[in-house]
């Protein structure tokens, strides 16, 4: 019993040597990544239930700058922003006239949104 505490005390500190290496696929994002700082585009956001009939659809444009900053524009069916500014996250709902601020969390910058506005957070 002696024996074995020190022998999986050692293991342990071993383990990171075995830890995988990135793989081609991270090599490629990052690559591709690197020297993308701003992006602009336009998107339809589609809703299905289980069965594949499509529930909602809304449409707008959306505005991303590295790192952790972006704007979402909803503009159809209901006209709505939702701005990142790497701090907190803003929400305003146009027809409402009514704004929300929140804390941006971890929780947003661990999104799939982070693969195009900070990759290193992707090793967290």
């Amino acid at each position: 019993m002696r024996l074995l505490i020190p022998l999986a005390l050692l293991c342990s500190l071993a383990a990171p040597a075995w830890a995988a290496t990135p793989g081609p696929a991270r090599a490629e994002l990052d690559r591709f990544g690197e020297n993308i700082n701003n992006l602009t585009a336009r998107f339809v956001q589609q809703v299905y239930d289980d069965s594949d009939n499509a529930l909602d659809s809304a449409s707008g444009t959306l505005a991303l700058a590295r790192p952790n900053r972006f704007r979402w524009d909803y503009l159809k069916p209901e006209e709505q922003r939702i701005i990142a500014d790497g701090d907190n996250i803003w929400i305003y709902d146009v027809e409402l006239e009514q704004v929300s601020v929140r804390p941006q969390s971890f929780d947003e910058q661990q999104s799939p949104l982070a693969v195009l506005l900070d990759l290193p957070s992707l090793d967290l």
